[in-house]
């Protein structure tokens, strides 16, 4: 009886693995849901290839999509920093970690103005990229930590422009008189 016991439940196992979809159909149903609009429903499908499919090449830009998408379009910024570190966790080689690092500081720094956090993770980021392609930028938000957008602009583009006088009423430019 023993010996069969073993066997069915292998069985069992493998049936119930194979039931669920492969990662690029479940992720092609996610990108059809995001482009319609639905991004809860587009997020959770993205989770779903995380969940079940966590060693297929595709798990990774599914992360990367669950966090843009909280970012972007829910606008859940403590979930999409919590979305960026789990991409960071599982794959901090993948393609997308240096631009994962980089948006949770700017998502500390410019969302949710928290910018002690914001300089911890431009700073991780310089130490582990200083020559990437964003580390001109990180540099530029590390330094300007706390500062509005007008603080940063010269002082001769902070003033309004000088209006121009409008003609004076009943005269005309040239040509157009009688």
């Amino acid at each position: 009886m023993k010996a069969l016991v073993a066997p069915l439940l292998a069985a069992l196992l493998i049936a119930g693995c194979s039931t669920r979809p492969p990662a690029a159909e479940t992720m092609a149903k996610a990108r059809e849901a995001e482009a319609a609009g639905n991004f809860t429903g587009a997020i959770e499908l993205y989770r779903e290839v995380v969940r079940d499919r966590p060693d297929d090449p595709l798990a990774q830009d599914a992360q990367f999509r669950i966090a843009t998408l909280l970012q972007n379009t829910t606008r859940d910024h403590a979930g999409a920093v919590g979305a960026y570190r789990e991409y960071l966790r599982r794959w901090p080689d993948g393609p997308q970690a240096p631009t994962a690092l980089f948006l949770i500081g700017f998502v500390f720094h410019n969302e949710m103005q928290m910018l002690d956090s914001a300089g911890a993770a431009y700073t991780a980021f310089l130490d582990r990229y200083p020559n990437h392609e964003m580390a001109e930028s990180a540099r530029f938000e590390l330094a300007n930590l706390g500062k509005s957008p007008e603080d940063l602009l010269p002082p001769a583009a902070q003033q309004p422009a000088a209006e121009v006088p409008a003609p004076a009423a009943g005269k005309q430019g040239k040509g157009g008189g009688k």
